[in-house]
Formats: C-alpha cells, structure tokens, sequence
C-alpha cells in the first residue's frame, strides 16, 4: 500500500500491485518458466507498459523473468522497449540485475518479514 501512495503522489507508473500465477518455480523447467512467463505477459499486454505500470520482480522471479516480460511485451510492440519492467539485467548478456546492491535480496526478505 505504502508503494501505491508514493507512486501517485509522484506521478510515477510502480503502481505497488501484484499479480502472478499460482505455481512452484522450482518444480518447472527454465523452458516451462520461460513459456508459462511470455505468455502470462501476453495476458498482460494491455494493462501494463511504460506508461502504464510497469511490473517489478517479486517472489519466486529473477532478472532472466523480468528480461522475458520485456523481451515478450517487445516484440509485440515491434520495438524494444527497457521500461516496461524493472529488474532486469543491464545487457542480455550480463547476469548481474539493476538496481542497488542487494536489490535481490531485499525481495526475499520482504518475504521472510512477512511469514514472521
């Protein structure tokens, strides 16, 4: 909530949202994950965007999910558009994310607070 507040009264489009799909990451192959996201981003297309709101990764995604979002969402807007997510690796090459150190981690500690 406290995300959505600051996002508005900033005109900014990180929204605070969430949305996902109910499904073990790690029970599914690199080449599920990578399907199962290019298509949930399709699913997507029409609410999210750079000047939409722009999805950020959370628990159980990674810079290589984040990169697919941007990579699916691109191709069907026949250009690459970088600010449709956050998170994802400077260069495709490049594993380290963006972000400020300890960006991943951050993530899981959210989730770790809020099993407490």
């Amino acid at each position: 909530m406290w995300m959505t507040w600051k996002c508005a009264v900033m005109d900014l489009p990180f929204g605070g949202a969430k949305g996902g799909i109910v499904v073990d990451p790690k029970e599914l192959s690199e080449a599920e994950k990578e399907r199962l996201t290019r298509r949930f981003t399709d699913e997507l297309r029409d609410t999210i965007g750079p000047n939409k709101d722009i999805p950020a990764p959370d628990m159980g995604t990674d810079s290589q999910t984040m990169s697919w979002i941007m990579d699916a969402y691109s191709m069907q807007e026949a250009e690459t558009l970088p600010g449709v997510v956050t998170g994802k690796p400077r260069h495709r090459r490049q594993l380290r994310p963006r972000g400020g150190p300890g960006t991943e981690r951050r993530t899981h500690r959210s989730r770790s607070l809020r099993l407490l």
